[in-house]
């Protein structure tokens, strides 16, 4: 008598369903991982600004040593197979030539597809070694602070301002513990260029302290692509395991577990009525004979 039994799963096998696990969508999802992508040609000074603010995303970071043949507003594909490949949402792309120098070309991806892109033009920079004093722990929980109207009317500010807030978005925690927040990141819109600074905050029983760590970034803004407006809809769904249920109105239950109904109805106007009854014939023939006594 023979027996079937369903083939075992080898070990390289259950690594691969594993890795396919990790890709697929979730209620909640992981934090983003960024890549860092150094362009056919690039700088001393974006190398180090990159180094920044990978600093402040860690360990959530993958940097490409070699330069790569990439024009992300030329070609999309190479961003597509970095992003799947490597199951990273957000790439920073860096670039220098004559025309567009010290330039870095934020992208963030949605199922694969490139969602939206920015260009930022560095035109000052003072790096974190350069600044004195205590500095923040890298993979810190970040505060930020926008100023300038433009980052709420302009739509290449907002949509910078969105991307950096996804861009360093930690996990989510229902406790937040204040001794974390140790860290602000200072935008500010200055005549077309946004001033980025960033501090040390450091609280006291009795004031809280402040003092600049660095990077300090001088930018302008360049070229940009917003996404299709049906691949952003569907970006920004809220999964319905995370909608609170709508209260039902007027149910509710006792304390015995079981529903209550309440039901509202209409006041009846008494004096629209039909005053004329029509009685049973034993009482109609009581009245004749009260009429013919009468008489």
């Amino acid at each position: 008598m023979s027996t079937t039994s369903e083939p075992k799963k080898s070990f390289h096998r259950k690594k691969g369903w594993k890795r396919l696990e990790r890709k697929e969508p979730k209620v909640i999802e992981n934090t983003k991982t960024a890549i860092f992508i150094k362009g056919r040609n690039t700088s001393k000074i974006l190398t180090d600004v990159c180094e920044d603010l990978a600093l402040y995303k860690k360990p959530h970071v993958i940097k490409f040593n070699h330069k790569h043949e990439i024009l992300p507003f030329e070609d999309e594909r190479p961003l597509e197979v970095y992003s799947t490949g490597r199951d990273a949402s957000l790439l920073v792309i860096m670039s220098h030539n004559k025309k567009r120098p010290n330039c870095l070309t934020f992208v963030r991806m949605f199922d694969g597809h490139v969602l939206d892109m920015e260009e930022m033009l560095v035109k000052e920079y003072k790096p974190i070694h350069e600044f004195e004093g205590v500095k923040p722990p890298s993979a810190t929980r970040l505060m930020y602070s926008f100023n300038g109207s433009e980052f709420e009317t302009n739509e290449e500010f907002k949509m910078f301002k969105n991307m950096i807030i996804d861009f360093y978005h930690n996990d989510v925690n229902e406790k937040l513990v204040v001794d974390e927040l140790t860290a602000m990141m200072v935008f500010t819109v200055v005549e077309g260029k946004i001033y980025m600074t960033v501090y040390y905050i450091k609280a006291t029983s009795t004031s809280i302290e402040s003092h600049e760590v660095g990077p300090r970034i001088v930018m302008v803004p360049g070229r940009n692509k917003f996404g299709a407006e049906d691949m952003r809809e569907e970006a920004m769904k809220i999964p319905q395991e995370l909608v609170a249920p709508k209260k039902k109105k007027n149910v509710s239950k006792d304390m015995f577990g079981q529903t209550i109904g309440r039901v509202h109805a209409i006041g009846e106007d008494l004096e629209q009525l039909n005053k004329k009854i029509k009685l049973p014939k034993a009482l109609r023939e009581s009245k004749k004979e009260k009429k013919m006594s009468k008489k």
